[in-house]
């Protein structure tokens, strides 16, 4: 989506029907690009809980369900948001995500490892597993499936999860936005997408988001500025980059092994003591 901005291929102000023309919400003319790169729709429903159903089912569920704040009025992290900007992704390209990930990214990368089709390139064997999810039909952990209850029942490549990688492949990925946005000679992202994904958008509504990507939020420390941003992963991962302090790391955990724990404590405490020790070693003065 970033790509496409830099592109002038979409807006932050493109109306999402002008893509998704589906979505028939009583909001549906006021729902901007700008919103889905922010988390600012309010949804009165998760998306997980329609595991289970037909794709169709979902996404008429998504394309009809009602928010409960206008948008742009709340900060609301969830997988229906991430969902539809996937969508708008693949309908301006004319390409599916895996596609996409592939072309843009995976590939020239070097990312060997990251996929949204595991099994067609490794054993199961060789795949961490996750889950033991009953629903599902089996007692053994899933291995080499998505592990997100919507995105597994969606059937498709989808924004909002299903991406299987490594930390040697994503420390590339880090490393491209390291410098600035290029790696090994190629250009990936333009100064000014690097600075919006650094720059608070939502600070009027009196939250913290980067364009994009999460930014300066508690679970990357005490030490973390407000340039700070990265993403976090529901079974564990986390990934964090600070520019101007030129660090970045990448955790890859696995708290849902083999059923969840009831909430986040445990992996949040985990991330913020690896980001405090990274931080007050790297940057000393802080202490």
């Amino acid at each position: 989506a970033l790509k496409l901005i830099d592109e002038g291929r979409l807006r932050l102000d493109d109306k999402i029907i002008d893509f998704i023309p589906e979505l028939t919400n009583s909001e549906r003319e006021n729902v901007l690009v700008r919103h889905l790169l922010t988390h600012t729709l309010d949804w009165g429903f998760r998306l997980s809980g329609e595991k289970g159903k037909k794709p169709e089912d979902i996404f008429n569920t998504l394309f009809t369900a009602e928010f409960r704040h206008k948008p742009g009025e709340k900060y609301f992290y969830s997988n229906a948001t991430s969902v539809l900007l996937g969508k708008v992704v693949e309908r301006v390209y004319g390409k599916p995500l895996d596609v996409l990930g592939e072309r843009m990214f995976f590939s020239p990368l070097q990312m060997r490892y990251t996929t949204f089709h595991p099994l067609k390139m490794f054993r199961k064997e060789d795949i961490v597993p996750t889950e033991i999810q009953e629903w599902r039909g089996s007692s053994e952990p899933i291995q080499g499936e998505i592990h997100d209850e919507s995105a597994y029942s969606l059937l498709e490549p989808v924004g909002s999860a299903g991406v299987f990688s490594c930390c040697s492949d994503l420390l590339n990925f880090l490393e491209m936005f390291l410098n600035g946005g290029e790696w090994k000679g190629i250009k990936y992202f333009s100064p000014e997408i690097m600075k919006e994904i650094q720059t608070n958008q939502i600070s009027d509504i009196g939250e913290c988001a980067g364009l994009g990507w999460e930014l300066n939020r508690f679970w990357m420390g005490k030490n973390r500025n407000k340039k700070t941003f990265g993403k976090t992963g529901f079974t564990g991962c986390s990934f964090i980059c600070d520019i101007e302090r030129e660090v970045g790391w990448v955790i890859l955990s696995n708290r849902v092994y083999p059923r969840r724990l009831e909430d986040s404590e445990g992996i949040n405490k985990l991330r913020i003591g690896v980001a405090d020790i990274i931080f007050e070693n790297v940057f000393p003065q802080q202490k």
